[in-house]
């Protein structure tokens, strides 16, 4: 501040600084308070940089282990989405913004909950390690309270390459170009149009149904007698066509030549106890005993 005032005296007359002093006296209240502007700035951006350079290479959130299905719950800056978190998980928790972890049972299949600190215009840019963890999911529920906060969210996601599946049966689909989640709608009060689709916070059995169909998951059971004495829980598959290869690939993990043959019970077979091979194809559902291993 000092070398702004000498500057606006250099060169001047006598006369000249006399007259340019006493406007620097009566600009004085204001001349510290833009020094004082000044300095918390800079105190501000160095504070930032130290920050920066001490979190390189640390994560942000913790390190959570993985389960399938796993799903997000995404809302939108102001949403408040813990009510749908707790309704599902039956977990209460607090209100810093960071990542809760939960859990829900449906359908014999144990679903893994995420609830994602809410999302921002520019979070693609500024948090792209929160962005990550999004895209390793399975599925979205989005929690919203409007028609516009919907469109917010979808558009911050689609800039990180998420794109948003609102179609039933549709798994998700990774890529480095564009990941495809399948994802439902779940808003605060009742649809706000006419044209809406989603599901009311409150519902929570049309929510979980609404996963399950979303997720495209298969259920296979397992019996070493018959349909009366499978094991929970079933091998849950990400997918909607599952083999008997695909099976014995999950629970053995070694060579296929010991299989002999597979009876099944259910959708998939003509009638109880029907013998497949690898290659016969199998339904949600389904219960199967595996010979040979």
């Amino acid at each position: 501040m000092r070398e702004k005032i000498r500057k606006r005296l250099q060169n001047k007359t006598d006369d000249q600084r006399i007259r340019e002093l006493k406007q620097v006296l009566s600009e004085l209240h204001t001349i510290y308070k833009e020094l004082r502007v000044e300095l918390t700035q800079e105190l501000s951006d160095l504070t930032r940089k130290r920050v920066s350079r001490a979190s390189i290479g640390k994560s942000r959130y913790p390190a959570i282990q993985k389960a399938r299905p796993q799903l997000a719950i995404v809302s939108f800056h102001g949403s408040n989405a813990r009510p749908l978190f707790q309704k599902l998980s039956g977990r209460r928790i607090g209100f810093d913004p960071q990542i809760y972890l939960g859990r829900f049972d449906h359908r014999d299949v144990a679903f893994q909950l995420l609830l994602i600190p809410e999302i921002y215009e520019g979070t693609a840019d500024d948090d792209r390690e929160l962005m990550s963890i999004i895209r390793a999911t399975d599925g979205l529920l989005i929690f919203t309270e409007s028609e516009k906060d919907l469109l917010k969210i979808i558009a911050e996601l689609r800039k990180a390459k998420i794109h948003v599946n609102l179609e039933k049966g549709n798994p998700a689909e990774k890529g480095d170009e564009m990941t495809r989640l399948p994802s439902l709608v779940v808003y605060k009060e009742p649809n706000p149009t006419e044209s809406a689709t989603g599901v009311q916070v409150n519902d929570v059995q049309r929510i979980k149904d609404e996963v399950y169909k979303r997720l495209g998951l298969t259920r296979i059971y397992l019996t070493k007698t018959n349909r009366d004495g499978f094991s929970l829980p079933p091998l849950v598959f990400m997918q909607d066509i599952v083999s008997v290869e695909d099976v014995l690939t999950k629970i053995a993990r070694t060579s296929k030549s010991k299989f002999r043959h597979a009876k099944v019970w259910g959708a998939s077979a003509k009638f109880d106890g029907e013998t497949f091979g690898l290659r016969r194809l199998l339904s949600d559902g389904d219960i199967v005993r595996i010979y040979g291993i």
